[in-house]
């Protein structure tokens, strides 16, 4: 269904909201942290959804994929610590990540339109969907990878210096590909699959990745590198065709239907400890 001037003047108002609410419970989190270096880090993911409360009044397709990308990791870290913690413990991650999805629902296909990419280097005319939400995903991981880094250098060990150099390693990577993806380079697309496939690899096998951390990472990875897999096929075969606006559409009903699929899992999962 076509969003409407009404629907298009409120997308901003609740997805900023959203954002905001997320913002509290970030904020609610860390004066719970005993430590005030790990307060610190989780002032990167607090910065990115405070931003894209104001970014999603933004009509610029860029400023539009970051408030997205900000969220995303958001909403990874409620989940991740939902999975790490039970009962009332629970509540204030599980805040962060119904707020976060709640932004990313509410904020829909807001400022993802062929007007808004009008201008920019990001103008595909095939696969916008897949590619738009790759890019989104990888700005969220990059902001992830960063976040898991910095804590990390609030340790000293040998075995803490590992899973940072990796986490660094993994984060400059990411932002190459992203660089590439958004300009439209098949090297982009290439690298950001590499890429995933090494933090997947990374993640499930360095002993020194904590399981929570390795199961988003590897989840998230998961989600990237299969996006791109049916437009790589697509342009082997050389039957990839411009996009019909009715049938992309349609692709990005699985958005939402992924998101309350998320919300919904980090309430029941609220009371089950995983780790």
């Amino acid at each position: 269904m076509k969003n409407g001037p009404l629907s298009r003047s409120l997308r901003p108002i609740f997805a900023s909201a959203g954002a905001l609410g997320a913002g509290g419970a970030l904020t609610w989190l860390m004066s719970d942290l005993p430590r005030n270096s790990e307060m610190v880090v989780l002032a990167i993911p607090l910065l990115g959804v405070v931003l894209a409360s104001v970014l999603f009044w933004r009509r610029q397709f860029g400023a539009q994929v970051l408030a997205r990308a900000f969220c995303w990791s958001a909403l990874a870290l409620g989940f991740l610590v939902v999975m790490a913690t039970k009962g009332e413990k629970a509540n204030t991650p599980l805040l962060l990540c119904l707020c976060s999805g709640a932004a990313l629902l509410a904020a829909g296909r807001h400022g993802l339109s062929v007007a808004s990419r009008a201008g920019s280097r990001f103008s595909p005319a095939a696969f916008a969907g897949p590619l738009t939400a790759g890019l989104v995903l990888a700005i969220a991981d990059l902001q992830t990878l960063l976040m898991w880094g910095a804590m990390a250098t609030t340790s000293s060990s040998h075995h803490i210096e590992v899973f940072r150099i990796g986490m660094f390693t993994g984060a400059a990577v990411m932002f190459v590909a992203i660089i590439g993806v958004y300009r439209l380079k098949m090297w982009g697309i290439l690298l950001n699959l590499a890429a995933n496939v090494a933090i997947a690899t990374f993640a499930i096998f360095a002993s020194e990745v904590p399981p929570p951390i390795a199961w988003t990472l590897s989840a998230t990875a998961l989600m990237q590198f299969l996006l791109p897999i049916p437009m790589l096929i697509s342009l082997s075969r050389k039957t990839a065709t411009p996009d019909d606006p009715e049938h992309s559409s349609r692709g990005y009903a699985l958005v939402p239907c992924l998101l309350i699929v998320l919300m919904v899992a980090a309430v029941a999962l609220r009371d089950v400890e995983f780790f």
